[in-house]
């Protein structure tokens, strides 16, 4: 029966995968994984450098180094998933804390690593900046 080994072969090619990231040095435990219309993505948290919602429903935006991809899910179970090295700065977009380089507070946007701008909504830039200060002591 065909469906019945389909497990049995994702489970083998996810094992596959394992064993060539681990040799190759990347770090499996600290990895997430994403969906992609019909594929599977591992992408490790360090990776990432935002995911904010897009215009379609139940649609996401993954920006990382490698520009930005489309997956499936809503932004609440990723950023329960991704955890505390993840900041939401406003409504449907959440940043890695890795990667900000700098705040501007006239405009109230965040500086990642990669040039972009992220912004944080007018009423909660006070609490989101003390907040964020108190990640940069640490």
């Amino acid at each position: 029966n065909k469906d019945a080994a389909m497990p049995e072969r994702v489970r083998l090619v996810l094992k596959r995968a394992q064993r060539k990231y681990s040799y190759c040095g990347y770090n499996w435990n600290d990895t997430v994984a994403f969906h992609f219309g019909q594929t599977v993505f591992f992408l490790g948290r360090d990776e990432i450098i935002a995911v904010r919602t897009a215009n379609e429903s139940r649609k996401l935006e993954i920006d990382t180094w490698n520009g930005s991809r489309q997956c499936s899910g809503q932004l609440k179970d990723v950023a329960a998933m991704l955890g505390e090295g993840f900041l939401k700065c406003e409504r449907g977009c959440i940043v890695n804390r890795k990667h900000i380089r700098g705040y501007d507070r006239k405009e109230g946007a965040l500086i990642m690593e990669n040039g972009k701008r992220y912004y944080v909504s007018e009423r909660k830039r006070k609490r989101f900046y003390e907040e964020f200060l108190k990640t940069c002591q640490h």
